[in-house]
């Protein structure tokens, strides 16, 4: 059996029993012991189709950052190193359109995967750039028992700091989590906020209180992960008079 346990989780476990001792001897003995421990899961290895996907997204990622840094580099250039900076968005952009029809191909052909995606385009706020990260890092959905471990997976769960009646410091997201999956759900979060009913309704209400915007934006994105949990674990397109979920 082989399982994967977040390195955070091995530290801490070390951190418990104060060792100060850092060897591959000692590290080894460290990961025995949190085994019989804890009895983390086995690991499945996703799909092959996922794996696929995966590697589609994270290279369109990678030459869409560096279409953005071309393009920031390119103000102010004159001459040969504008003409050659130029040339090289052009080609980026190029590859960038080849790869979101490989990406828009690769779905198409996969039956599970096209219905997966026929899904979550019927969220307002969701696009299909965003449901190829989606489906790509989440992998099955049916890997989370209920949303909140989506939300945790992704490290938009709230972290509480509160000590007794004194010590009360500001809610934060808990950002232990897939940092790619946050940063892909900011943008249809905005959007979300204008046309999702639900998340419209929501955001509504937390600014009435004085919540800070950026709290709002966070708990935006928490909010369409849930609409995405419930409609690719139900098979059913979303519907804002049936959509559930805590924000």
């Amino acid at each position: 059996m082989v399982s994967v346990v977040n390195p955070l989780r091995i530290k801490a476990f070390a951190r418990s029993e104060l060792s100060r001792t850092k060897t591959d001897k000692q590290d080894a003995a460290v990961i025995a012991r949190l085994c019989v421990a804890m009895r983390p899961g086995s690991w499945q290895p996703a799909p092959r189709e996922l794996q696929q996907l995966k590697a589609y997204t994270r290279r369109l990622d990678a030459l869409t950052a560096l279409a953005q840094q071309e393009h920031n580099r390119v103000e102010g250039e004159k001459g040969f190193v504008e003409d050659d900076i130029r040339q090289h968005l052009e080609e980026l952009q190029i590859r960038i359109h080849r790869l979101k029809q490989v990406i828009a191909d690769h779905l198409k052909h996969h039956p599970t995967l096209s219905q997966q995606q026929a899904l979550l385009l019927t969220i307002p706020g969701i696009g299909e750039r965003t449901v190829a990260q989606i489906l790509s890092i989440c992998g099955s959905i049916h890997q989370f028992s209920q949303a909140k471990q989506l939300a945790a997976f992704c490290g938009l769960s709230p972290r509480t700091h509160q000590s007794g009646s004194s010590v009360k410091g500001r809610g934060r997201l808990s950002k232990m989590g897939h940092a790619s999956l946050r940063k892909a759900l900011f943008f249809p979060a905005l959007v979300a906020m204008k046309y999702n009913p639900q998340v419209k309704a929501m955001r509504e209400r937390l600014l009435a209180v004085g919540k800070p915007k950026m709290v709002v934006v966070g708990a935006v994105m928490r909010k369409l992960l849930h609409q995405i949990y419930g409609v690719l674990k139900s098979g059913v397109p979303f519907r804002p008079e049936l959509a559930t979920g805590a924000s």
